[in-house]
């Protein structure tokens, strides 16, 4: 029988892993490994990198847009886990929060995300559709665990309704300026 569990549908890349049990049960093997003499570099390294991963990509949305004091962000896709409210660890929330530190006007699409996210991101303004968040922003992120995001955005949809940049954490190069067109509205 095969795990389900196994295979791409869950090896989706983004800014980081996130949720209540994952990064807890990597944290606990690392001081059980510890407290037997055993030192997992690689699981240290895996760690680091998850926890510089935020900081990494607001770098990038940084160097695209010079400035963040001001800026008008979407945020599609709020939740660590595709189809659900669960913000536990999210790398999102955690991007959005780095964000907002450095002035940015974060606006936010995540249906089944939203309650959880406005009590943690009270001065978040969250919309009712993809297209009124994008509409007007200086950049549109969305989070590979989003709904139909990518043929959202490979449609030209979030460009034709912002100012042309696609904050892309699956895309090695992260940024990405588009000058698509949505069909679709």
């Amino acid at each position: 029988m095969r795990d389900t569990r196994i295979g791409s549908r869950f090896l989706q890349p983004g800014i980081g892993y996130g949720g209540s049990c994952f990064p807890n049960d990597l944290k606990a093997f690392r001081t059980v490994a510890k407290e037997f003499g055993f030192e997992l570099g690689l699981l240290d390294e895996i760690i680091r990198i998850n926890e510089e991963q935020i900081e990494r990509f607001a770098r990038k949305v940084r160097n695209a847009l010079w400035n963040l004091k001001g800026k008008r962000i979407a945020a599609l896709g709020l939740a660590f886990k595709t189809g659900t409210d669960d913000i536990r660890e999210s790398p999102a929330i955690a991007l959005i929060q780095r964000l907002l530190k450095e002035g940015s006007d974060i606006r936010a699409y995540d249906p089944a995300a939203r309650e959880g996210a406005a009590k943690v991101l009270p001065t978040v303004r969250f919309f009712g559709d993809a297209y009124a968040v994008a509409r007007g922003a200086d950049a549109s992120s969305y989070s590979p665990t989003g709904q139909n995001w990518p043929t959202w955005i490979q449609s030209g949809c979030a460009a034709s309704h912002g100012r042309g940049w696609f904050l892309l954490p699956q895309h090695r190069q992260g940024i990405r300026r588009s000058a698509g067109r949505c069909p679709a509205h």
